[in-house]
Formats: C-alpha cells, sequence, structure tokens
C-alpha cells in the first residue's frame, strides 16, 4: 500500500507539474505577440521595400527575353562542337544546334571536345572558341536583394516541425538524396527513419512529401555548392527515402539555381502537454538555419541583415558547436553561404544558327569542315529594344534611390533584431518551460512502468 501510494502521489505531481508547466507557455506565448506584432510591421515595410528593387530586376529580365520571344530580334541558341575528326583531310566537325544554358553542358563520361563547350563563332572559318562546361554563355547576371535571417530551435513556433534544411540531388526513379555538404557538418545525426522530407522542386517527389528509411554516406564532389572547397571529393551523408522519385535535382540546374530539400518531424497539434515536450538536453541553438526572408516568412528568425552578395538563396542549416577550419584531414564546418541569390538576363545572340541560309532549329546536327555561313543576321526590334532601355534606366534609378537610402534601411533592420532580442527572452523561458514538461513526461513513463510493475506483481502487497 505504501509503494502504491507513492507511486500515485509522484504521478499526480509529475502531471500536475506538465500541466502547470503547458498553461505557463500559453501565458508567455500570449505576452510576446506584442513583439510578434512589432516584428512583423517592421518587417513587412522593410519586404515591401526590397520588392520593389528586386520587381524592377524582373521587368529587365522579361525585357531581355522579350527581344528573343517577341521580338525576334535576338535569339538564345548557338552551335556546338561535339565531335572533331582529324582522320580525314580537311577536319570534319560533328556541329549540333543548342540552347543555351545556365546549368551547364555536362557531358559524363566524355572525352577530348566533349569536355568543352565549343562554340561556333559567327564569321570564322575552321576555328572554334571553346568555354568551360559551366560557362554561362550568352548571360549576364545581377545581382538580388534581399533580407538574410538565421532560425534556431529556440525562436520556432511550438508547431514548426522543421528540423532542417540543405542543398540536395537526386536521380529520376532513384532513393538516394545526396547532402551537398561534408558529412562533417552532421546535420544528418537528427534525422531518423519515419521523419518526413520535403523537396522545395516540384515533380521530384510523387506526393508532396517522402519518408526518410535511413541514412548513408557517400563520396562526391560538392564544389558547385560550397564555396572554395575546389574539386576535391567529399564525404556527404546520404538520405535513403521511402519511395522512388519521379523527377530528378541536379547542381545546378538549368536555371542555374539549386534545389533545397527539408526533414520534418511528423506534424501533430498541440493539445496536450505531452506535444509541448522536448528532451531536457535539446539545443536550443542547434541546427541553425539561414536563410532569405520570404513573404510568407515574415517575423521568422533570431536576427535579420541585408544582402546583396549575389551568393545562392537556398536555405541551408549547420551546427555551429562544430565549426572547425584549418585542421589537416578533417573536412571544414563553416557557415553555410547563403545570399539574396542571383537574377540571370538571357542576352542572346543577334545572329542565329543556319545552313544555307536558312535557320536551324534546336538539336539540329550537321557535320562540316569550316565554320563560314553557319549564322544569320537577325532583324531589329525597335519596340522591344525601347522597352528593355527603359527598364534598364528604371532599374538604375531605383536601385540608386535604395543605395542612397541604406543606412536608413540598415538602421530599420536593426530595430527588427533588437526587437527580436527582447522576444527572445520569451522564447528562452517557453525553451526551458518545453524541457522541464519533457522531464516530466519521462518521470510519468517510469512511473506508470513501476506502477504496472507493482500492482503485477505477488510479492509486493
Amino acid at each position: 500500500m505504501a509503494i502504491s501510494g507513492d507511486i500515485a502521489k509522484k504521478l499526480k505531481e509529475s502531471r500536475d507539474g506538465a500541466q502547470f508547466f503547458a498553461d505557463q507557455i500559453v501565458i508567455i506565448d500570449a505576452e510576446k505577440e506584442i513583439y510578434d506584432n512589432a516584428i512583423s510591421i517592421v518587417d513587412q515595410s522593410l519586404s515591401d521595400q526590397i520588392g520593389e528593387v528586386n520587381q524592377t530586376l524582373i521587368d529587365v529580365q522579361t525585357a531581355y527575353r522579350n527581344r528573343i520571344n517577341v521580338g525576334g530580334c535576338r535569339t538564345d541558341l548557338i552551335w556546338r562542337v561535339v565531335g572533331v575528326d582529324t582522320t580525314v583531310v580537311p577536319s570534319e566537325y560533328t556541329i549540333e544546334v543548342t540552347k543555351i544554358s545556365l546549368g551547364g553542358y555536362g557531358n559524363p563520361g566524355a572525352v577530348g571536345i566533349g569536355t568543352t563547350l565549343a562554340f561556333s563563332v559567327v564569321g570564322t572559318s575552321g576555328t572554334y572558341t571553346t568555354y568551360p562546361l559551366d560557362s554561362k554563355l550568352g548571360f549576364e547576371d545581377d545581382n538580388l536583394h534581399g533580407i538574410k535571417y538565421y532560425d534556431e530551435p529556440i525562436t520556432r513556433d511550438i508547431g514548426d516541425t522543421t528540423v532542417a534544411s540543405f542543398i540536395g540531388t537526386v536521380g529520376v526513379g532513384k532513393t538516394i538524396v545526396t547532402m551537398m555538404i561534408p558529412a562533417s557538418n552532421d546535420i544528418q545525426s537528427d534525422f531518423a527513419a519515419g521523419q518526413l522530407i520535403i523537396c522545395e522542386k516540384d515533380g521530384v517527389f510523387a506526393s508532396t512529401n517522402n519518408t526518410i528509411v535511413g541514412i548513408g554516406t557517400t563520396i562526391t564532389n560538392i564544389s558547385s555548392v560550397v564555396t572554395g572547397i575546389g574539386t576535391t571529393e567529399t564525404l556527404v551523408a546520404t538520405i535513403i527515402l521511402g519511395t522512388s522519385t519521379i523527377g530528378f535535382a541536379s547542381a545546378p540546374e538549368s536555371d542555374g539555381k539549386f534545389v533545397t530539400f527539408t526533414v520534418l518531424d511528423n506534424p501533430v497539434g498541440i493539445d496536450t502537454y505531452n506535444q509541448y515536450a522536448i528532451d531536457f538536453t535539446s539545443n536550443p541553438f542547434s541546427p541553425q538555419t539561414i536563410g532569405i526572408m520570404g513573404e510568407n516568412q515574415i517575423g521568422i528568425g533570431r536576427s535579420v541583415y541585408y544582402d546583396n552578395s549575389g551568393i545562392s538563396s537556398n536555405t541551408q542549416s549547420w551546427k555551429p558547436e562544430n565549426a572547425v577550419t584549418g585542421i589537416s584531414d578533417v573536412d571544414d564546418v563553416v557557415e553555410p553561404s547563403v545570399g539574396a541569390g542571383k537574377i540571370w538576363y538571357t542576352v542572346g545572340f543577334s545572329s542565329t544558327p543556319s545552313y544555307l541560309g536558312s535557320p536551324q532549329p534546336e538539336g539540329t546536327s550537321l557535320t562540316v569542315t569550316s565554320f563560314a555561313s553557319l549564322y544569320t543576321n537577325l532583324s531589329a526590334c525597335p519596340t522591344q529594344e525601347t522597352n528593355l532601355t527603359n527598364a534598364i534606366n528604371t532599374r538604375n534609378t531605383k536601385e540608386s534611390e535604395f543605395s542612397s537610402g541604406i543606412s536608413t534601411f540598415n538602421q530599420t533592420l536593426e530595430l527588427s533584431t533588437a526587437l527580436r532580442d527582447e522576444r527572445n527572452t520569451y522564447e528562452e523561458r517557453i525553451w526551458g518551460l518545453r524541457q522541464g514538461i519533457g522531464q516530466q513526461v519521462t518521470d510519468i513513463n517510469r512511473y506508470n512502468s513501476l506502477k504496472t510493475n507493482v500492482d503485477n506483481s505477488p510479492l509486493i502487497d
């Protein structure tokens, strides 16, 4: 009787304690709403300013594209040399009409001419110009403007089930997603079988999400994603999917961008104190996720900064506590490079691929011994040229105005971060209460197990 009574008393105390903590969370969450609201007002103003500037860049991009799609005075097609036969005289060249691509011109396993982008230049005779396979021939870039945020577990709403985000690759009909970050980053240690994974690119998964069934490792080259890593092949983590893909994700994609994957814990509604619980040892500051604030992310994060670096805008996570550099035989673990990204203008060319004076469509293949007379000059499109000039002037004016007021903009960003600092004091209290609930739930489970064993034992009355 004494043991059963003591267990029952402790069970009640733990349940009452967990419920008290849960009630306090609701109260504190309501108290921090004044800061949530203030941050939203400030962030929305900042986001609107960024949006106005970026829209002028988008308008320039559209104007460039209209010269190709509407005016017809520019083309995004080239003759590409894809093979050379030097065993005959004169040498024979296999050429193909190719659309210029921001994703590069990869040709896995190729040797010789196939390892470069060989571009047939207008007016040449018997020669061509080679470029790297990742050449951005025919394009110009411009840096977008954005608000960079740092987000951590402690700053997320209780219902946010995000674990971490990363740039990844996967092939069609495959079940292995390759994480394009060094395995030494170790964010994969927070992933587990049964968690959900989503892909920002439509058509990669058969449904809106997939399920993790395991974690592995592989060796791959991540130089296209990780700045400064060179061409060294690196040990990276892989995620084993429950269902095969129906699409692919490459690094980069044809538009020059990368694909972000995000891992989620199975979402639950908060209706009992159990669902507030987190492990008592949970790190409130890791993994840290870095991204660029979108229209649906107003108020996100622990701190915010202006960015115009042109670095990829993919959301990425890392573990700051694992940071290491300059140690022999150890992969560096550094803060992921995240910026507002670039916008690409398709400048194109004023002459289009042709043969015997007739323009040729994408995919046309020929064998030639000379590069003379393989292009036809395109006619002018004055309306589209004027629209492009006007769009560029508007962009330049808007960016100049924004630049002249950048000190005021940054002061407002500092206000937004200062408001976040104060909101963080509430979030720290909530985190501590959630840890407390986690400990109480652990105790409740222990007492329930003890009660079952005592009740079923004939040795204890």
